[in-house]
């Protein structure tokens, strides 16, 4: 996976998926192929909505596209956007497809939206979770916590073309 969430100008600044595309990914993807290649790049690890210093994901695989990106898969991070947002589904009054929001309660659009810009390439989901500190704006109760990785789990198991997903906050970061 090539960088991290570079539609976020807090990880990569300019956030220009034009210069992600040149610059890193590119040339990552041509030398590891180089060396192997049966090496698989994924290209992508988008954060799953645009905020004030970041594109949405959709926006940023636009760029990607138009920059002629070069990658085996396509990664992304579906992370819910409000605490009531679980695998299958938004809570009640929720945009299911606002702004170029992509989460794991949407996953049909992120496949539609990779197809529709790279084609058949698999997807990898990297970062995945939910923080259980209640005072925390995402934060659920652990209960919740299990029951909703075990639904996004089984959400993956039966999406297409989806080959990977990587719980990242099983246990809260340590700074909440």
């Amino acid at each position: 996976e090539v960088w991290n969430e570079p539609n976020q100008q807090v990880f990569m600044s300019p956030n220009s998926p034009r210069l992600y595309v040149q610059r890193l990914l590119n040339p990552v993807y041509v030398q590891l192929h180089l060396r192997n290649p049966a090496n698989r790049v994924a290209g992508g690890a988008t954060s799953p909505r645009p905020t004030q210093s970041a594109l949405s994901p959709v926006a940023f695989m636009r760029g990607m596209r138009a920059a002629h990106a070069r990658l085996d898969a396509y990664s992304h991070h579906p992370y819910p956007i409000t605490r009531g947002e679980r695998p299958f589904g938004f809570a009640p009054g929720v945009c299911h497809y606002c702004k170029g929001i992509l989460t794991l309660a949407n996953l049909p659009e992120l496949i539609k939206e990779v197809r529709r810009d790279f084609g058949p390439k698999r997807i990898w989901l990297t970062e995945y979770g939910y923080q259980t500190n209640r005072a925390k704006r995402y934060g659920v109760s652990e209960a919740a916590q299990a029951r909703y990785l075990q639904d996004a789990a089984l959400r993956v198991r039966q999406a297409p073309y989806v080959d990977i997903l990587i719980q990242f906050l099983v246990k809260d970061e340590a700074a909440y």
